[in-house]
Protein backbone atom coordinates (compact mmCIF):
# COMPACT_ATOMS: atom_id res chain seq x y z
CA UNK A 1 0.00 0.00 0.00
CA UNK A 2 2.77 2.23 0.79
CA UNK A 3 3.77 2.72 -3.14
CA UNK A 4 -0.18 3.20 -3.59
CA UNK A 5 0.01 5.49 -1.74
CA UNK A 6 3.61 7.85 -2.87
CA UNK A 7 2.40 7.65 -6.50
CA UNK A 8 -1.27 8.64 -5.52
CA UNK A 9 0.04 11.51 -3.41
CA UNK A 10 3.35 12.29 -6.18
CA UNK A 11 0.58 12.07 -9.39
CA UNK A 12 -1.71 14.37 -7.78
CA UNK A 13 0.99 16.59 -6.49
CA UNK A 14 2.45 16.95 -10.36
CA UNK A 15 -1.02 17.28 -11.73
CA UNK A 16 -1.63 20.68 -9.20
CA UNK A 17 1.78 21.88 -10.61
CA UNK A 18 0.38 21.04 -14.28
CA UNK A 19 3.06 18.68 -15.17
CA UNK A 20 0.69 16.42 -16.48
CA UNK A 21 2.87 14.42 -18.96
CA UNK A 22 5.01 13.58 -15.78
CA UNK A 23 2.08 12.45 -13.41
CA UNK A 24 0.46 10.62 -16.28
CA UNK A 25 3.95 8.68 -15.92
CA UNK A 26 3.97 8.72 -12.09
CA UNK A 27 0.26 7.29 -12.13
CA UNK A 28 1.06 4.50 -15.18
CA UNK A 29 4.49 3.35 -13.44
CA UNK A 30 3.25 3.59 -9.62
CA UNK A 31 -0.23 2.95 -9.12
CA UNK A 32 -1.72 1.46 -12.06
CA UNK A 33 1.13 -1.40 -12.53
CA UNK A 34 0.96 -1.76 -8.63
CA UNK A 35 -3.27 -2.64 -9.16
CA UNK A 36 -2.97 -4.42 -11.82
CA UNK A 37 -0.78 -6.76 -9.90
CA UNK A 38 -3.26 -6.84 -6.99
CA UNK A 39 -5.60 -7.29 -8.84
CA UNK A 40 -4.33 -10.09 -11.07
CA UNK A 41 -2.81 -11.73 -7.74
CA UNK A 42 -4.84 -10.93 -5.17
CA UNK A 43 -8.10 -10.36 -5.68
CA UNK A 44 -9.51 -13.24 -4.79
CA UNK A 45 -7.62 -13.15 -1.24
CA UNK A 46 -8.25 -10.92 0.81
CA UNK A 47 -5.54 -9.82 3.44
CA UNK A 48 -6.72 -10.65 7.41
CA UNK A 49 -7.02 -7.26 8.20
CA UNK A 50 -9.98 -6.96 5.64
CA UNK A 51 -12.00 -10.43 6.45
CA UNK A 52 -15.02 -8.59 7.72
CA UNK A 53 -15.46 -6.77 4.12
CA UNK A 54 -18.72 -7.65 2.00
CA UNK A 55 -16.78 -8.85 -0.73
CA UNK A 56 -12.74 -8.29 -1.44
CA UNK A 57 -12.73 -9.65 -4.72
CA UNK A 58 -15.99 -7.00 -5.74
CA UNK A 59 -13.65 -4.11 -3.82
CA UNK A 60 -10.66 -4.82 -6.06
CA UNK A 61 -12.35 -5.14 -9.15
CA UNK A 62 -13.60 -1.24 -8.35
CA UNK A 63 -10.06 -0.51 -7.64
CA UNK A 64 -9.27 -2.15 -10.75
CA UNK A 65 -11.78 -0.46 -12.98
CA UNK A 66 -11.73 2.98 -11.48
CA UNK A 67 -7.81 2.87 -11.77
CA UNK A 68 -8.10 1.94 -15.69
CA UNK A 69 -10.78 5.10 -15.91
CA UNK A 70 -8.26 7.21 -14.77
CA UNK A 71 -5.72 5.60 -17.01
CA UNK A 72 -7.28 6.55 -20.05
CA UNK A 73 -8.02 10.15 -18.87
CA UNK A 74 -4.60 10.36 -18.39
CA UNK A 75 -4.24 8.67 -21.66
CA UNK A 76 -6.29 10.80 -23.75
CA UNK A 77 -4.82 14.08 -21.57
CA UNK A 78 -8.28 14.62 -19.97
CA UNK A 79 -6.90 16.18 -16.83
CA UNK A 80 -10.41 17.74 -15.97
CA UNK A 81 -11.40 13.57 -15.36
CA UNK A 82 -8.12 12.36 -13.92
CA UNK A 83 -8.75 15.35 -11.11
CA UNK A 84 -12.32 13.78 -10.68
CA UNK A 85 -11.28 9.76 -10.24
CA UNK A 86 -8.27 10.31 -8.78
CA UNK A 87 -10.24 11.39 -5.38
CA UNK A 88 -12.24 8.35 -5.97
CA UNK A 89 -9.60 6.53 -5.34
CA UNK A 90 -8.65 7.43 -1.88
CA UNK A 91 -12.75 7.44 -1.25
CA UNK A 92 -12.68 3.88 -2.20
CA UNK A 93 -10.00 2.99 0.44
CA UNK A 94 -12.02 5.17 3.38
CA UNK A 95 -15.05 2.95 2.13
CA UNK A 96 -12.88 -0.29 2.61
CA UNK A 97 -11.54 0.87 5.87
CA UNK A 98 -14.72 2.48 7.43
CA UNK A 99 -16.82 -0.87 6.26
CA UNK A 100 -14.31 -3.41 8.26
CA UNK A 101 -13.58 -0.98 11.53
CA UNK A 102 -10.50 -0.29 10.70
CA UNK A 103 -10.09 3.68 10.11
CA UNK A 104 -7.02 5.15 11.09
CA UNK A 105 -5.70 9.06 11.42
CA UNK A 106 -5.12 9.28 8.02
CA UNK A 107 -9.04 7.99 7.39
CA UNK A 108 -10.38 10.41 10.10
CA UNK A 109 -7.98 13.35 8.63
CA UNK A 110 -9.57 12.46 5.13
CA UNK A 111 -13.13 12.21 6.41
CA UNK A 112 -12.86 15.64 8.40
CA UNK A 113 -11.39 17.31 5.00
CA UNK A 114 -14.20 15.72 2.94
CA UNK A 115 -17.05 16.99 5.20
CA UNK A 116 -16.07 20.60 5.00
CA UNK A 117 -17.77 20.17 1.68
CA UNK A 118 -21.41 19.46 3.23
CA UNK A 119 -22.82 23.39 3.45
CA UNK A 120 -25.04 21.83 5.97
CA UNK A 121 -22.31 20.88 8.42
CA UNK A 122 -23.27 21.37 11.65
CA UNK A 123 -20.84 22.54 14.50
CA UNK A 124 -22.06 19.12 16.67
CA UNK A 125 -20.89 17.02 13.50
CA UNK A 126 -16.74 18.84 13.35
CA UNK A 127 -16.86 18.56 16.93
CA UNK A 128 -17.25 14.82 16.60
CA UNK A 129 -15.25 14.32 13.37
CA UNK A 130 -12.30 16.41 15.67
CA UNK A 131 -12.75 13.63 18.32
CA UNK A 132 -12.46 10.94 15.67
CA UNK A 133 -9.50 12.77 14.24
CA UNK A 134 -7.68 12.75 18.14
CA UNK A 135 -8.73 9.37 18.76
CA UNK A 136 -7.96 7.05 15.99
CA UNK A 137 -5.25 4.30 15.71
CA UNK A 138 -1.90 6.39 14.25
CA UNK A 139 -1.38 5.44 10.59
CA UNK A 140 2.26 4.02 9.80
CA UNK A 141 3.84 7.83 8.82
CA UNK A 142 1.89 9.30 11.79
CA UNK A 143 3.62 6.37 13.90
CA UNK A 144 6.79 7.03 11.95
CA UNK A 145 7.00 10.79 12.88
CA UNK A 146 4.84 11.05 16.16
CA UNK A 147 6.58 14.22 17.44
CA UNK A 148 6.17 16.36 13.85
CA UNK A 149 2.45 14.50 13.13
CA UNK A 150 1.52 15.67 16.61
CA UNK A 151 2.87 19.00 16.54
CA UNK A 152 1.46 19.71 13.21
CA UNK A 153 -1.96 17.92 14.00
CA UNK A 154 -1.78 20.67 17.52
CA UNK A 155 -2.05 23.70 15.51
CA UNK A 156 -4.55 22.35 13.14
CA UNK A 157 -6.41 21.10 16.10
CA UNK A 158 -6.30 25.14 17.50
CA UNK A 159 -7.48 25.70 14.35
CA UNK A 160 -10.44 23.93 14.79
CA UNK A 161 -11.77 25.09 17.67
CA UNK A 162 -11.00 28.92 16.63
CA UNK A 163 -13.63 28.20 14.68
CA UNK A 164 -15.81 26.35 16.64
CA UNK A 165 -15.49 28.57 19.60
CA UNK A 166 -16.79 31.48 16.85
CA UNK A 167 -20.24 29.92 16.62
CA UNK A 168 -21.11 30.29 13.41
CA UNK A 169 -20.00 27.25 10.75
CA UNK A 170 -20.22 29.66 7.28
CA UNK A 171 -18.96 29.20 4.09
CA UNK A 172 -16.04 31.56 5.18
CA UNK A 173 -15.47 29.41 7.78
CA UNK A 174 -15.10 25.81 6.16
CA UNK A 175 -12.74 27.27 3.23
CA UNK A 176 -10.53 28.54 6.40
CA UNK A 177 -10.33 25.17 7.77
CA UNK A 178 -10.38 23.13 4.25
CA UNK A 179 -7.02 25.21 4.01
CA UNK A 180 -5.76 24.04 7.20
CA UNK A 181 -7.07 20.52 6.83
CA UNK A 182 -5.24 19.85 3.49
CA UNK A 183 -2.37 20.74 4.76
CA UNK A 184 -2.47 18.03 7.32
CA UNK A 185 -4.30 15.89 4.55
CA UNK A 186 -1.52 16.08 2.61
CA UNK A 187 1.24 15.57 5.17
CA UNK A 188 -1.06 12.69 7.11
CA UNK A 189 -4.00 11.88 5.78
CA UNK A 190 -3.37 10.89 1.80
CA UNK A 191 -1.94 7.55 2.56
CA UNK A 192 -3.95 4.55 1.69
CA UNK A 193 -2.20 2.21 4.11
Amino acid sequence: MNDLSESYATSLDLLEQDKSAEAKDQFRRGFVMTVKKLYSEAGQTYPVRFAKSECWSAWTKKLYIVTRKAEIAFGKGDLDQARILLPELRRHFYDLHKSVGQQKSNDNIYAFLVMLDDEKLSADKLKSALEAVETAELALKAKAETEVYSQVKTSWKQQVESVLSSGKLDKDQRDQLRVSTAALYGAYGIQFE
